[in-house]
């Protein structure tokens, strides 16, 4: 009985050293942080707007740069309208041929003729068919009386066939233009010759030229019908 008595003293005693300071501890002890999850960045999400951004940029210049070319060939085609209302009322008649002289040396892959501004001929063909064909009509039509431009841009590539084979595969641009005076009343013909000069000490390149044949003669179709 001595022995259990002094057992339970000791249990109760120690409850009431600790217990406080326990309580006390659990009082005081901190809390801990609650753990918040960061947002998983979009990490594609920008370079994509980038991306469209610049895509985006891109189409627009393209739009303007055809806009841009389609006003140009308007204000050409518009141009050329008139020069040729303006003959018919005149009544003066013109024929411009195109005459490719240049041989077998070098192969005609672009022509583009223009008349007062407006666009009578512009042709592409790398395959040698705009080269086969050495003369053809380009405008047949009335003009009104006086001076007229006429530009020419011809696009030739050296050929692998004749004197400058060493030339194979480079291109030459020939650019010219002439001032045509359609003489009223009569038929003015004027034949656009591409050909090679004569000089020999010139380079090859320099040697191409273009020459302007002008021929002013009576105007059949002007003439009145027997009555």
């Amino acid at each position: 009985m001595t022995i259990a008595v002094r057992v339970s003293s000791f249990v109760l005693i120690s409850a009431l050293v600790l217990g406080p300071n326990l309580a006390g501890a659990q009082e005081s002890a901190p809390a801990l942080p609650a753990t918040e999850t960061p947002p998983v960045p979009a990490a594609n999400a920008e370079p994509i707007l980038k991306d469209h951004q610049q895509q985006l940029l891109s189409y627009q210049e393209r739009l303007s740069q055809l806009s841009t070319k389609i006003s140009v060939a308007e204000a050409k085609l518009d141009s050329l309208k008139q020069t040729v209302l303006a003959g018919v009322a005149a009544g003066t008649r013109a024929v411009l041929i195109h005459q490719n002289d240049l041989g077998d040396n070098f192969v005609l892959e672009r022509a583009e003729y223009l008349l007062d501004g407006g666009v009578l001929f512009d042709k592409e063909n790398t395959d040698g068919s705009l080269d086969r064909q050495k003369r053809f009509e380009l405008f047949n039509g009335l003009l009104p009386p006086g001076n007229h431009e006429v530009k020419v841009s011809l696009v030739y590539r050296g050929s692998s066939f004749g004197s400058y084979t060493y030339l194979a595969g480079y291109k030459f641009k020939v650019e010219s233009k002439y001032i045509l005076n359609a003489v009223d009343g009569r038929l003015n013909t004027l034949t656009i010759v591409s050909h090679e000069k004569s000089n020999v000490t010139e380079e090859t390149k320099d040697r191409m030229a273009v020459r302007y044949d002008l021929a002013v003669t009576a105007d059949e179709s002007a003439k009145e019908a027997p009555k």
